[in-house]
């Protein structure tokens, strides 16, 4: 099951978006968590909760800072793994959106087939990062890993380990050789280390910790691009 986050601060226009999901043929894919405001989303954020898809509202009150698209580019910076759906009634922000990944721009009242064709896009769009295989060279085996059951990488010398779901893999290779070959949710947090995004649990001053227990360290000097990856990321 995906979670999806809707994001509005009218209650009456977040209850109509809730019901045009449970309503959608996808409907039964989806958890639903409402927030009112970009405040409330960076919480949730920052707790773990996963978001991977968001139905977000433009204009939020009357609080510039509060915009939907800001909230998006601030907590779901490109290269996000989160599906970001706009819904608004303001078409003049349809240009502005662009600023942002999103897989779709819908205006207020909700039309029920436009609003099943944006839930579709996005369970495409979440589908294909799921599907995506790193290319594991073992002598002259050539395994595939399905990159979201990499959990994460750490290097050796000349050898990387490939943590996964289900064990580790060990090829010949480096760090900078591997990011390369690697989807949008990865991020290095050390020169001997890379995470991916999906399996964090937590982040600690100096260290992720994964939902299987396993501590990834980040080194000093990565420690802001990893948090800003950390709150762009995190979801999947």
């Amino acid at each position: 099951m995906y979670s999806l986050v809707i994001m509005d601060d009218m209650e009456e226009a977040a209850q109509e978006a809730q019901r045009a999901v449970e309503a959608s043929p996808l409907g039964s894919l989806f958890s639903i968590i409402r927030v009112a405001n970009s405040a409330e989303l960076k919480i949730l954020r920052g707790g773990g909760a996963p978001c991977d898809v968001l139905i977000a509202d433009i204009r939020l009150g009357d609080d510039e800072q509060a915009n939907g698209i800001r909230a998006v580019r601030e907590l779901f910076g490109r290269g996000c793994a989160t599906q970001v759906i706009y819904l608004t009634g303001y078409i003049e922000y349809c240009t502005e959106v662009y600023e942002t990944d999103h897989v779709y721009f819908l205006t207020k009242p909700i039309c029920q087939v436009d609003f099943d064709r944006a839930l579709a896009r996005a369970v495409e769009g979440l589908k294909h990062a799921a599907s995506e295989n790193l290319m594991v060279k073992h002598g002259h085996t050539v395994i595939a890993v399905p990159c979201g059951e990499v959990t994460f990488i750490e290097s050796r010398l000349r050898k990387l380990e490939i943590h996964t779901v289900d064990g580790v893999h060990d090829t010949y290779g480096t760090i900078p050789d591997i990011m390369g070959a690697l989807p949008r949710g990865f991020v290095r947090t050390h020169k001997s280390f890379v995470v991916n995004l999906a399996h964090v649990a937590r982040l600690d001053p100096d260290e992720f910790v994964l939902r299987s227990g396993e501590v990834v360290p980040v080194s000093k000097r990565r420690k802001r691009e990893v948090r800003e990856a950390f709150f762009g990321n995190l979801g999947r």
